[in-house]
Formats: structure tokens, sequence, C-alpha cells
């Protein structure tokens, strides 16, 4: 959705971090196949820099990150599977929500969703 324009898809430097960490370490990718999916990402993602470190999650503090992130990109909802974050329901007025929850409440817009 995001490489199509539908969305507005912001990261900071430190998710692409993580991201790229979980990719290699976890999943195995190649150092090459990482970088390339860093530079397809910030292609077509907002990239942030956020202002303040933000820590309200206790039992995972690293879930801060997407919160500063969404501070700082001006965001108006937050997309996750953490349920630390979903069960926070709300974060400063963002509004966090499920995978599913986010892709109903798209496809009730109109916003037809493909595949790809």
């Amino acid at each position: 959705m995001a490489r199509r324009g539908e969305i507005d898809l912001a990261v900071s430097g430190d998710i692409l971090v993580e991201t790229c960490r979980i990719l290699h370490d976890k999943l195995k990718w190649s150092d090459e196949r990482v970088e390339q999916a860093r530079q397809e990402i910030t292609g077509f993602a907002r990239v942030v820099t956020p202002a303040e470190r933000i820590d309200v999650v206790e039992a995972d503090p690293s879930d801060g990150r997407i919160l500063e992130c969404a501070v700082a990109a001006g965001s108006h909802v937050i997309v996750s599977g953490d349920h630390h974050l979903t069960d926070l329901g709300e974060f400063r007025g963002i509004t966090i929500v499920t995978v599913a929850a986010f892709l109903e409440t798209v496809q009730g817009r109109g916003v037809e969703r493909r595949e790809g």
C-alpha cells in the first residue's frame, strides 16, 4: 500500500536498523539482500528523525522507538502486531491498531487491497 502511495509509511533510523538486524540475524538474509531491502524501504517510506526519547512500555522498552517515530511523523495510526503497543490502544492521540483492523478500516474506505 505504501509502495502504491495509498498510505504514508514513516520509519526512523532505529526502526531501519532493527528491521535489518532481524532480516539478517533471525531470517538469515545475506548482507546484500538486507541492503537491498533497506534501500527499497527507504524508497517508499518517509524517514523521520525523532526529537524525543519515549519509554512508556515497561515490558519492552524498544517499543518506544515505534512511538517516537509515529510522534515525529505526525502519524494518525500505528499498525502493529505487538500486543504491548496494541494494548495501549492510543498514544498522544495516535490510534494503535492491529494489521487486521487497519485493513478492515482501509477497505471500508474503498481502498482496494491488491496482492503484491
